[in-house]
């Protein structure tokens, strides 16, 4: 299954609308992943959960077919969560050629009381019949379209029904906990009686890091439900837990709330996320960095691999800093102790990774003395790191006739930052064309045509320093990867 946060944002959105308060502003600001729409996810682009009002922003943003959706599930009549007056225009004259004629409404009792108030005499008849209607009852599990949806009654709405779901296909599950408190001891009890094994958790965290357990949670009510799923055996640490649905309230930046999260083992959402679990989906990130070598690096080798993983990806190159600067600073030292503090961010990496599934693939970010060019490496080996000091002082031209002695690539990453010049083509295996580091403007379409230019091979890497810069260019292969000949080989 995959599943793609396409709005991350509690009901009045962030930046709220009439809002100027401190995270407000702040959001307006940075732009990015700090703006977020009403809460709304899709999984395997048919399953739609939830229907607020910027389902169309939504599919503007995305480019998604709404007309292929399949089920409408719902989890609760509140108006930032269904907003039925949109189905209104599913069909006769306002919708042609849909890819899916029929459409299932999947819900509780309020929600389609709802339904049946707010469009009752005002929707034509011919887009009302193409509208299958499904009601739902808490514990009670349903076959729709290959799925088996699970409502599980919700700590949100009193006096109403409010679901939360656990949606399984294909011998993978997903617990969506949008809008919650702290999960009722009836639906653990019921998840544990099933002996369900959930892969993936999306957390309500409306309040960020602030505390609060009734009616939605704060991360810290995340963690102690996180905890207990794990104690009783429904999830464990493959399981991957995503935090979602935040109130501009909390006043905390992307950036902020991500750090945070590592302290947990949580990814948070924004509006675009997307996680693949399906086994035989291979996306890598190939340019990561590590705060144990890379003093740029804000993020350990750990949290790396947890974040990474947690994001649905298959492996990691770690990609840290190889220059002067760096071994200078370990002072007077054997070359061997110097390399083996070079390896340590990619070593603990790997620890980290020990039964996850995840491949690690060692790799280097080379910077020569002659300017501030970086190069990332692959076919490398710890054995070559050992055997061959102070790479750094060479040059393009002499690492060139090095690399091709010990079958390695070149590509030069972010070839066009500020600062930075072109190398000699004829120096390069190829070219970083897209860099996802979203604190550089890379000129990516710059680089781009340089590497068409010159006929050189091209790559993508999303240059992960902190963790807010979480899955923004990493590659999708064929086939798995395991080591960094694997990646040499496998790279365009």
């Amino acid at each position: 299954m995959k599943i793609k946060f396409l709005g991350t944002a509690a009901a009045e959105g962030w930046p709220a609308l009439f809002c100027n308060c401190e995270g407000c502003i702040k959001a307006r600001e940075l732009g990015g992943r700090d703006i977020r729409t009403r809460s709304q996810a899709i999984i395997d682009d048919v399953l739609l959960i939830d229907f607020p009002c910027d389902t169309y922003m939504h599919a503007l943003n995305t480019g998604i077919d709404m007309s292929a959706v399949k089920i409408s599930l719902i989890t609760h009549a509140h108006s930032d969560h269904f907003y039925p007056e949109d189905y209104f225009i599913r069909g006769d004259c306002y919708a042609h050629e849909m890819t899916s004629q029929k459409l299932i409404l999947a819900a509780g009792k309020t929600v389609i009381d709802t339904f049946h108030s707010r469009l009752e005499g005002k929707i034509d008849a011919s887009v009302l019949s193409d509208i299958e209607i499904v009601e739902l009852h808490a514990f009670e599990p349903v076959p729709l379209e290959g799925y088996k949806i699970t409502p599980l009654p919700a700590d949100h709405m009193y006096g109403s029904i409010a679901f939360v779901y656990l949606i399984e296909k294909g011998g993978k599950a997903i617990l969506y906990l949008n809008d919650t408190g702290m999960p009722l001891n009836e639906v653990f009890d019921y998840l544990k009686s099933t002996g369900v094994y959930v892969d993936f958790v999306s957390f309500d965290c409306t309040y960020c890091l602030l505390e609060n357990s009734r009616g939605h949670m704060g991360i810290k009510c995340n963690y102690e439900a996180k905890l207990r799923l794990i104690d009783m055996g429904i999830c464990d640490d493959k399981t991957r837990f995503y935090i979602n649905h935040f109130s501009h309230n909390g006043k905390v930046t992307h950036k902020d709330l991500s750090f945070a999260a590592l302290e947990y083992g949580f990814n948070v959402t924004f509006d675009g996320c997307e996680v693949d679990l399906s086994d035989n989906i291979y996306v890598y990130e190939t340019h990561a960095h590590t705060s144990e070598v890379s003093p740029c690096g804000k993020v350990c080798a750990k949290d790396v691999i947890r974040s990474h993983y947690n994001a649905g990806l298959k492996g990691i190159a770690i990609t840290d800093h190889y220059y002067k600067g760096y071994f200078d600073k370990l002072g007077d030292i054997p070359w061997r102790e110097k390399a083996e503090r070079f390896l340590s961010g990619y070593r603990k990496a790997r620890e980290a990774a020990q039964g996850l599934d995840f491949d690690v693939i060692l790799g280097m970010e080379l910077r020569f003395e002659e300017n501030f060019n970086d190069y990332l490496i692959y076919g490398v080996t710890e054995e070559l790191i050992y055997d061959y000091p102070e790479l750094y002082k060479m040059n393009p031209e002499s690492f060139k006739e090095f690399a091709g002695k010990h079958n390695l690539t070149i590509y030069q990453a972010h070839p066009f930052r500020k600062g930075l010049t072109r190398a000699p083509a004829h120096t390069l295996t190829g070219v970083e064309v897209e860099n996802g580091n979203p604190r550089h403007n890379s000129k990516n379409d710059r680089a781009k045509e340089f590497a068409e230019e010159n006929n050189l091979r091209q790559m993508t890497g999303t240059d992960y320093h902190q963790p807010q810069d979480l899955g923004y260019s990493p590659m999708r292969f064929d086939r798995r990867i395991r080591n960094s000949g694997e990646l040499r080989d496998i790279l365009p």
